[in-house]
């Protein structure tokens, strides 16, 4: 057995993260993924190139830990409750997806007169996109949330849960080129077995086992046992033949049924972090600098065949499924690189001869490259949408990729609600009950499917294609609110809506303060930041919690809300049910109010309290979680937490607060 050497290992270290700070410093100004940082680092200190390191064998194990370590993430993912939650886009998109791709690939290594297994595993290194860039990108740009990230993320599953049986077909793929048909189909037969005694482990005994433990309620107890059940089941699955980096994939999967999955994960993400950067590191010094030199054009053709290739089949799979052009083509692009789990399975193949040194120099330029222009296809999917709205397509190829072509009576006056996620729902609660015309576009085709079994006005459609509007009337309408939690698609909206129509009120949520002045000079006549919302009710219970007067505090709220938004202009200036007064006079007499838990107005109908000297004061509006109760009748009975708005002389409203948030006795006043 080999041993490690000390010195060795240490310099090593030493060598990679010092020239990944390096690396990864120009990577964050040129806006490129870590991943990227890392494999140029192995570039750059490989034997290739300066040949500050060799691929030595301590090398090799360090990688070979971060595999570990990569494939028991995977494993914890591997959760059929959660999958089944979204399992149209999962199986049928992921599915397809892989499938097709893996054809595809078959293709082409089938004409390039590849042997039969080589043109397989072709297709399966193609099939692979890059989780890790995706999900950066999607948070860096605040897109986690909006319409693509739930298809994106969905076949991004679907993926790195399909390398497990590729990994396990791998060898049976060589014994096409070897003929060592018998060795491969008894590993196959292996894998076969170990399913359902994995199976049986997750579901029955280890949850048990973890339930037992936790009862302790000793948090070392706890994560020793997690690491014990963990090498128990890799050390286990590698004596039975199975490889290491299976055998941690399986025991991912055994944690993954549990409730305690996150604490275990939690555990591992540091060390998985430092261990995969060391694995790209290691992947980066496989890469002949001179081959980048002497084939150029080669590589270069080929990037561009792979991205268009897949880009193509992913944005079919997607236009496939239902899912709008702007969301099919930003997740057709979004997926188009070569991912990491591609280099697990080039390892693999390598090592059972699958390939000639001449295509693994080739497959580690291109992926490298695809991976690092990946920001950018972001950007051109939305050029492209762009264009391919002002080609002169045929209505019935819009219908089919915008709106659901409904045929309704036009209505006038309305207000369109773009998003029907929660800020949408309670806007059309709110217009409902208030007697508003008005119509929602939503991407989503499932939504669409339950709010319209529920009655509701709902349109199939993307609100940033000029078509969709106009079938929406915005016309005629009076208002528009976007709700929508994809930022760029927002501002799309805003420009085409001011476009469309000139005196149209456009009023925006967005996620963060500093996109308002954005979307302000775009033509949005109000914008509400969620995150100034939350801050508001923090700030303000920050300063109860030290027991600030409220007097105080109600001051420094109302210098923070005419700094940033004017909340209160909004609210009452917006709903026209006050139009006659002036906005001025209505912040002067009306107040916002919560119940506090312990007050004496709680369980009390506003005819009851009509009775005593909250007389002086009139409840105009009262919001209950996700109800609005305009214009409250007598007998609604006042509850904790409810908020109100009051109207009243400024003694009055003073008084008011603090019958609603103390104990005060109201008959004792």
């Amino acid at each position: 057995m080999e041993l490690l050497n000390p010195e060795v290992v240490i310099w090593n270290i030493l060598v990679i993260f010092s020239v990944s700070v390096l690396v990864l410093l120009v990577s964050m100004r040129l806006k490129l993924p870590a991943i990227v940082g890392f494999l140029i680092t192995g570039v750059v200190i490989g034997p290739n190139c300066l040949g500050l390191i060799q691929a030595s064998h301590e090398s090799r194990i360090l990688a070979q830990i971060g595999v570990v370590l990569l494939l028991f993430t995977v494993g914890t993912e591997f959760s059929l409750r959660r999958i089944l939650r979204f399992r149209k886009l999962f199986i049928l998109g992921g599915g397809l997806q892989v499938i097709l791709t893996v054809a595809v690939g078959f293709v082409i290594g089938s004409l390039l007169q590849r042997p039969f297994g080589e043109a397989i595993f072709l297709g399966f290194l193609l099939s692979m996109s890059s989780t890790a860039i995706v999900i950066r990108i999607l948070e860096e740009r605040g897109e986690m949330a909006s319409p693509h990230a739930k298809p994106m993320l969905s076949m991004l599953i679907f993926q790195d849960l399909a390398v497990i049986p590729m990994i396990v077909m791998i060898p049976l793929l060589g014994s096409f080129a070897t003929r060592e048909e018998q060795h491969a189909m008894d590993f196959f037969s292996l894998h076969l077995i170990a399913a359902p005694v994995v199976l049986i482990a997750a579901y029955v005994i280890v949850p048990k086992i973890l339930q037992a433990i936790a009862g302790t309620k000793s948090r070392e107890l706890f994560l020793i046992s997690i690491i014990l059940i963990c090498i128990a089941i890799t050390y286990g699955s590698w004596k039975a033949g199975l490889s290491l980096s299976l055998g941690a994939f399986f025991a991912g999967m055994v944690i993954s049924e549990s409730e305690y999955r996150h604490e275990a994960v939690g555990g591992v993400l540091p060390f998985q972090d430092i261990f995969i950067s060391l694995y790209f590191v290691l992947i980066g010094m496989l890469v002949d600098i001179h081959f980048l030199l002497e084939e150029p054009i080669l590589i270069l053709f080929t990037t561009i065949g792979v991205l268009f290739m897949k880009t193509a089949l992913t944005t079919s799979v997607a236009l496939v499924i239902g899912l709008p052009l702007r969301t099919a083509l930003i997740t057709g692009l979004a997926l188009s690189q070569i991912g990491e789990f591609a280099f697990v399975m080039m390892k693999k193949g390598e090592e059972i001869d699958i390939g000639t040194p001449f295509h693994h120099q080739l497959f580690l330029a291109v992926s490298l490259l695809t991976m690092a222009i990946t920001p950018l296809l972001f950007w051109l999917a939305s050029w492209l949408d762009a264009v391919i709205e002002r080609l002169p397509l045929p209505g019935w190829i819009r219908a089919c990729l915008q709106i659901d072509g409904e045929e309704k009576e036009p209505i006038s006056g309305h207000i369109i609600i773009v998003g029907m996620g929660l800020s949408g729902k309670n806007l059309s609660f709110a217009a409902r009950e208030a007697s508003i015309p008005y119509v929602v576009l939503e991407i989503d085709p499932e939504i669409v499917r339950k709010e319209k079994e529920r009655g509701e006005p709902v349109v199939f459609g993307d609100a940033t294609r000029e078509s969709v509007l106009t079938h929406a009337g915005i016309q005629r309408a009076k208002s528009i609110a976007i709700v929508i939690n994809d930022p760029t698609a927002a501002l799309r909206v805003v420009r085409l809506a001011r476009k469309m129509n000139k005196d149209l009120y456009i009023i925006v949520r967005t996620s963060y303060v500093h996109q308002v002045s954005r979307i302000y000079s775009l033509g949005a006549d109000d914008v509400i930041p969620d995150e100034f919302g939350a801050s508001l009710e923090i700030f303000g219970k920050v300063l109860s919690h030290f027991q600030v007067e409220e007097s105080v505090i109600e001051k420094c709220l109302t210098n923070v809300r005419y700094e940033g938004y004017e909340l209160m202009r909004l609210i009452y200036s917006r709903t026209g049910l006050f139009s006659h007064i002036p906005t001025e006079l209505i912040e002067k007499m009306t107040e916002m109010v919560r119940v506090g838990k312990r007050s004496v107005v709680s369980g009390k109908t506003l005819k009851e309290l009509a009775h005593h000297k909250l007389l002086g004061v009139t409840v105009l509006m009262i919001s209950r979680g996700p109800k609005v109760i305009a214009n409250p009748e007598p007998e609604e009975t006042l509850l904790a937490d409810d908020v109100v708005v009051i109207l009243g002389s400024k003694a009055n409203l003073r008084k008011a607060i603090l019958f609603f948030k103390s104990e005060i006795s109201i008959d004792n006043e």
